[in-house]
């Protein structure tokens, strides 16, 4: 159900204890109202890790410097890059390098763009937007099948994604930390340097992945300071 919906039928059943069932029961279910709601926002889900895999595909991204939270500009502009060229079975990708707060934010690298699965239908792409991604620092590349880290995190809005956002690399930097999660997934904390971002729907959800294998195939940034 669509969250918005889901709040607004939350709200109306809780004044509909009120109104038959009197104070006390519509104070419990305002309390469960709340919980629902923040659930719903992110505020009280807690998301989870697991073993899977990134998906082979083509992506065309341009490379930035700077905080990982400075970046919403990239973002509209890739998402424009679908719309104008309607570019079908493409969604948002961010790939990143670096761990924040390991180096100066100026000096963060990011490539952000769009991608698509090679398993989606095959579709010709335009030559007008090929051209468009050479003449404005876009890279084309062909991102491999590869074993990872996964997450995925439902949000409705700018703030409920971030918090999906944020919890996901706390959760992950305890992993990372614990021997028993190393053990069990046999990783090597020395490859799990690069992180991806997949908005497999806008406004809708996210999917994580830190690949354990092949880095050397994600590093496509190329621009030089």
């Amino acid at each position: 159900m669509n969250p918005f919906c889901s709040i607004i039928l939350l709200l109306y059943t809780n004044y509909l204890v009120y109104h038959y069932s009197g104070i006390f029961l519509g104070l419990i279910s305002s309390l469960i109202v709340i919980y629902k709601i923040s659930y719903i926002l992110g505020k009280t889900r807690t998301p989870t890790i697991f073993l899977g895999s990134f998906q082979q595909g083509l992506s065309y991204t341009k490379d930035y410097f700077g905080s990982y939270t400075q970046h919403k500009g990239a973002f509209l502009e890739a998402k424009k890059l679908i719309e104008k060229y309607k570019l079908k079975d493409f969604v948002l990708i961010a790939i990143y390098y670096d761990k924040p707060g390991s180096m100066d934010d100026n000096k963060l690298r990011s490539s952000i763009g769009i991608y698509k699965r090679s398993k989606w239908s095959p579709e010709k792409i335009p030559e007008e937007f090929e051209k468009y991604c050479e003449e404005n620092g876009y890279n084309k590349t062909e991102l491999p099948d590869t074993s990872s880290l996964c997450c995925i995190w439902d949000y409705f809005n700018y703030n409920s994604m971030m918090i999906g956002i944020q919890k996901f690399y706390k959760l992950f930097e305890v992993k990372i930390r614990d021997g028993n999660f190393r053990k069990m997934y046999n990783i090597d904390e020395n490859k799990t340097k690069i992180s991806i971002e997949v908005y497999e729907s806008i406004d809708s959800y996210i999917s994580f992945y830190v690949p354990l294998t092949n880095n050397e195939n994600f590093m496509v940034f190329k621009k030089n300071r």
